[in-house]
């Protein structure tokens, strides 16, 4: 959670006054009483139900008072901007480092994810090998390979701009073709513009070895 709240706080004090704005709104929608704080009864009534539960609360509240101040509420904030995946075996939140399975991460928001204990201790049962799967800061360093060796392009500023105040949404074929073959590469071990993709029991991936 330490993490969490970390980022969530660098992204407040990084925001626009409209930004701030929207999380101080939020955080008075909880507060039902006006008091300043959000008590456990406010946060389970109100917040998404996936996010309503004590243990969760209890790791929210850093300082142990049982209330939940405009500080702890960023982490919050974060989560429900940003949903955190769960572990598809005990159910956990994945707050901290964990495990996705490679060859599923194509089906997202629908993917298959396991906290370390799980994974390590082999507690799940999935229809891909445990070879294919990967932990998040693996699949970061992955990500970046894959985007600085491939043909993946960022769009000019001033195209951005034209596409957003048209309302209209114009994609590359080329970079959709790209996202298919990289994913389509995981299972095959082949390469996508210049990085070789493959998976095994001791991972080498764009060139990076894992482990």
């Amino acid at each position: 959670m330490n993490e969490i709240r970390e980022v969530a706080k660098a992204y407040y004090a990084a925001a626009t006054p409209a930004e701030k704005d929207l999380a101080v709104k939020y955080f008075r929608s909880l507060d039902a009483n006006g008091d300043g704080r959000i008590s456990l009864a406010e946060y389970k009534t109100l917040v998404s139900s996936w996010l309503s539960n004590d243990k969760l609360f209890r790791e929210l509240d850093e300082n142990g008072d049982g209330t939940l101040h405009f500080e702890e509420f960023l982490a919050l904030f974060y989560m429900e901007k940003a949903p955190m995946r769960l572990c598809d075996a005990c159910s956990n939140i994945l707050l901290g480092s964990y495990f996705s399975c490679l060859l599923c991460e194509k089906n997202h928001p629908h993917t298959y994810d396991l906290c370390c204990r799980c994974y390590g201790g082999g507690g799940y049962q999935h229809s891909h090998p445990p070879s294919s799967f990967m932990d998040n800061r693996s699949m970061r360093l992955l990500l970046a390979q894959i985007m600085k060796q491939s043909q993946v392009t960022v769009p000019d500023v001033d195209e951005v701009r034209l596409q957003n105040s048209q309302r209209s949404v114009v994609r590359s074929q080329s970079t959709k073709a790209t996202a298919k073959e990289l994913f389509d590469a995981f299972g095959k071990g082949v390469n996508i513009g210049n990085a070789a993709v493959h998976i095994g029991s001791f991972a080498v991936i764009a060139g990076c070895c894992i482990m």
